[in-house]
């Protein structure tokens, strides 16, 4: 389609949902449309009445129906002040609808605009824990105003609340918190949940500790320790304290805290290793774009030898491993050097013991022109899985190893 042609389809249909709205529906219209929303709280129904080679059988889904019959009301209230308020009247009025998706949908859309009062009030009779964690959100953001919201916030980090719970109201908590009255606190009560609440949440509490500055170091550095890391829980709070370390120094030319950098090398060599830790945060391969400005003690060699270390670990789940080594291939394009210790850490990983699927290697295979591997590369790794096809140490991934043979051979077949 030419491009006049798609700005004349555009305005087009522009011009007919706006027809369509022109005239402004009633509030009993707009309410029936968001109550209508409660066709979203269950699975579709086969429908076997309907021939489906007719194209009239298959899936009935009344909840596409209903978020369609809604959305009409919903976009054009963006561009309606009066429909906006239709909108949110019949927003306020399904609050405590018994339907979860009508009073999801409807605290969304007025959820900053009740009062306090109102929030508590909801979150007494409310039952599902998304809702309860959106209310905590919102009261731990007002925390620095108001002294109910402050205290329900603080009272919503600890058990009975669900641990979804105590994670929203935590970070609802930390909104404003560089000149919140409350800060002091607030940080005690972080600095609990790493050490007391279960790993989700410890992992969460730890990884906001970075917004308190330097003097969060310390805490985060008594984290990183081999018995720690050995529990499950342990690994999952170290590993949320990695994913807060990073943003301290890895953000471009502002230069933070040397001793954040450090630690981070510290904590990527940590043993043991396993699926909980190290979970490497994706800001961290922020700086070794060569095309990003890094503070002056930042070294992407030593960060590389980190990372590759972690993503040859065995201990370290498969998918983890490739995904890993497939990201630091993307971001060191350009630097030959590093590329070239991550073209033998991959090429090592898939003439190893590999315990990974077949979409996971050819993850690697598909970025082999980037890794630099050529013929040689190529057929030492199709000699390996020749071996591994004709005599199989046992029948365990018989298939899987194929698969990736075939792959190769086509790698091959376009090298020459």
């Amino acid at each position: 389609m030419r491009p006049i042609t798609m700005v004349i389809a555009t305005l087009c249909l522009l011009l007919l949902s706006t027809n369509a709205l022109a005239k402004l529906p009633s509030q009993a219209d707009v309410t029936r449309a968001l109550a209508g929303l409660s066709d979203c709280d269950e699975e579709p129904d086969m429908d076997d009445d309907e021939d489906e080679d007719e194209g009239g059988g298959g899936m009935v889904d009344p909840c596409e129906e209903a978020m369609e019959a809604w959305s009409k009301f919903d976009d054009a209230s963006i561009e309606s002040a009066e429909l906006r308020v239709l909108v949110e009247r019949a927003a306020k009025s399904l609050l405590s609808d018994p339907s979860l998706a009508v009073r999801q949908t409807a605290l969304e859309l007025v959820i900053e605009g009740l009062t306090v009062d109102k929030l508590m009030k909801l979150m007494r009779a409310e039952t599902e824990a998304d809702i309860i964690g959106d209310i905590v959100f919102e009261l731990g953001s007002r925390a620095d105003e108001d002294a109910i919201a402050y205290k329900a916030a603080m009272r919503a980090t600890r058990a009975p609340a669900a641990p979804k719970t105590r994670r929203r109201a935590l970070r609802g908590l930390l909104v404003g918190i560089a000149r919140h009255p409350h800060k002091a606190a607030i940080r005690k009560r972080i600095e609990e949940m790493v050490t007391t609440e279960p790993g989700p949440v410890g992992a969460v509490a730890c990884a906001q500790l970075y917004r308190f500055g330097e003097s969060a170091i310390a805490t985060m550095a008594a984290l990183f320790t081999t018995d720690a890391v050995k529990t499950k829980r342990g690994a999952m709070v170290a590993s949320g304290c990695l994913e807060g370390l990073v943003p301290m120094w890895a953000r471009g030319p502002r230069i933070g805290p040397k001793a954040a950098y450090d630690l981070t090398l510290k904590a990527l060599k940590l043993k043991p290793r396993s699926e909980h830790y190290p979970k490497i945060p994706y800001a961290l391969y922020s700086p070794l774009d060569k095309t990003m400005m890094t503070a002056p003690y930042v070294t992407r060699g030593a960060l590389v030898d980190a990372l590759i270390a972690v993503w040859t670990d065995r201990a370290v789940s498969s998918r983890n491993r490739i995904s890993g080594l497939a990201r630091l291939t993307s971001t060191l394009k350009g630097q030959p050097g590093l590329l070239k210790k991550v073209s033998r850490a991959a090429l090592a990983t898939l003439k190893g013991p590999f315990e990974g699927t077949f979409y996971e290697a050819q993850r690697l295979i598909k970025a082999r022109k980037a890794l630099g591997w050529g013929p040689k590369q190529l057929k030492a790794l199709h000699t390996t899985y020749s071996k591994r096809v004709s005599k199989p140490k046992d029948s365990k991934h018989v298939k899987r190893n194929t698969r990736i043979l075939k792959l190769l051979e086509e790698a091959l077949a376009k090298q020459k």
